[in-house]
């Protein structure tokens, strides 16, 4: 692993908890007073066909995490498809839909995969072109957004629709979402347009031709009546009535990252940092970690079921509200695969929620040198989230929703104890220098570590030479 100076992305993200641990104590996990969150895990590489085809039973919530992992929920336990970055069956997971005949849809890396009952099906790959976004018509085929196009699938063909009938700007290429409307058409938004598809052509809006500026999308959802809402990045959210589109730039609906619209006609958005606001019709309620029990301002997906519940996936932890009745689930305790959901889909009225267990805390240690020369008293951080090229705080983990301290003893050894089961970046300020994460092979960002309920993860003897 390589690593680089970095820091935490911006964003308005809450402090849940902060513990300063002595870099020279040694690992003394607390252990709980209560059992594991129940459930089972398989590795989709190593498991019979038969072991996957009784993974999930009917009525499933679908939630796909940052790390590769894809977790089921049903009404017996939580299943985990496990194993790391490509695990899953076709490769890592972007998107999950389940249409109206209960078949799970998933958008793997290098194909389309399908789960109903007790059969896994595997169709038809995209020549390389990883599948990015999926959305059910009302024939039982998939719509899916990609890489340089559309693609429907049939349930026996795969038909292309190339980007060139999205739009003509410098970035239609890059289709970012996709969604089907209650009369069929289709609505699809590339980082420059937005697109829709009646069944026989394509008709597209862009700077120039229905819009007046430029515009950076990044979400689509068509609700009950037929309005389009489109997020539309720092602009906010754009809404078509079917014959012209109208902008709302409040505050609270900077950077939509997920839109979803229910079957009560509410539309919900999912934000970068400002929470997760509803429209009613009438009225806007904004959710956010400050004035609820929201675990992350940053909202990276969105669900809805039959029962009336939003599912809401964060940068750390899943949400479902009912009601006014909050329910929230991390890595620590359930049988989430990440803390970063992001993507979600709820087949009818979803599954009975289980109650948060608690999971005994793992640990993380390590050691710093320089050439070989330990280097002590050098303050060490881990945070839940990925760390870019910017931070907001007074450290880049001090903006993320849980991080801990710790500094280097005299061996330039750091330790954490009591570290809750989920992934970390890990950071640290060199003396006379700039905080510096662990980075990724390719040096793009923060490499996370996983703590393991009950286990220490040992990342080893980092030498800052190599960074210099």
């Amino acid at each position: 692993m390589r690593w680089r100076r970095t820091g935490a992305r911006i964003a308005t993200l809450a402090l849940l908890s902060m513990v300063v641990l002595a870099g020279s104590a040694g690992i003394a996990s607390a252990v709980s007073s209560r059992p594991d969150a129940g459930g089972v895990s398989v590795d989709p590489r190593t498991a019979p066909a038969a072991a996957l085809s009784k993974a999930c039973g009917p009525g499933q919530a679908w939630i796909v995490g940052a790390q590769g992992g894809v977790t089921c929920l049903d009404a017996r336990r939580w299943t985990t498809f496990n194993g790391g970055y490509g695990s899953f069956p076709g490769g890592s997971v972007a998107d999950v839909a389940i249409c109206r005949d209960g078949t799970a849809w998933f958008a793997a890396t290098s194909q389309l995969l399908s789960q109903k009952g007790k059969t896994w099906r595997a169709h038809p790959a995209t020549q390389y072109r990883s599948y990015d976004a999926l959305a059910c018509d009302a024939r039982k085929g998939v719509w899916a957004a990609a890489y340089e196009g559309v693609y429907y699938y049939d349930g026996t063909k795969l038909k292309t629709y190339p980007a060139s009938k999205l739009g003509t700007g410098s970035f239609v290429k890059l289709v970012k979402d996709i969604a089907v409307g209650p009369d069929g058409h289709v609505w699809v938004v590339t980082s420059n347009s937005v697109a829709t598809f009646d069944g026989s052509r394509w008709t597209y809006f862009e700077k120039g031709k229905g819009f007046d500026e430029q515009y950076y999308f990044d979400a689509i959802a068509v609700d009950r009546t037929g309005r389009v809402w489109a997020g539309a990045g720092t602009a906010g959210l754009l809404s078509y009535d079917g014959s012209s589109w109208t902008t709302l730039d409040e505050d609270f609906l900077a950077m939509p990252q997920a839109l979803v619209a229910d079957a009560q006609g509410r539309l919900w958005v999912g934000t970068y940092s400002h929470g997760v606001s509803v429209y009613d019709g009438t009225t806007w309620t904004t959710y956010d970690h400050a004035s609820s029990p929201l675990p992350d301002n940053g909202v990276r997906s969105l669900a809805t079921d039959a029962s009336g519940r939003a599912w809401i996936g964060t940068e750390w932890g899943l949400a479902i509200l009912d009601g006014s009745d909050w329910t929230v689930y991390n890595m620590h305790d359930s049988g989430l695969a990440s803390d970063e959901i992001r993507a979600l889909a709820v087949a009818a009225k979803g599954p009975a929620l289980p109650t948060p267990v608690d999971k005994k805390p793992g640990a993380l240690k390590g050691r710093l040198v320089r050439g070989g020369k330990a280097q002590a008293d050098i303050p060490v951080e881990i945070c839940v989230g990925y760390l870019g090229m910017f931070y907001s705080g007074s450290t880049p983990c001090a903006s993320q929703p849980f991080h801990l301290e710790s500094r280097t003893d005299s061996t330039g050894r750091f330790a954490f104890a009591s570290v809750p089961v989920g992934w970390y970046s890990i950071t640290w300020l060199p003396s006379g220098g700039k905080w510096t994460t662990l980075s990724s092979a390719f040096g793009l960002g923060s490499s996370q570590r996983l703590v393991s309920s009950g286990k220490t993860t040992d990342v080893g003897t980092i030498d800052l030479a190599k960074g210099d």
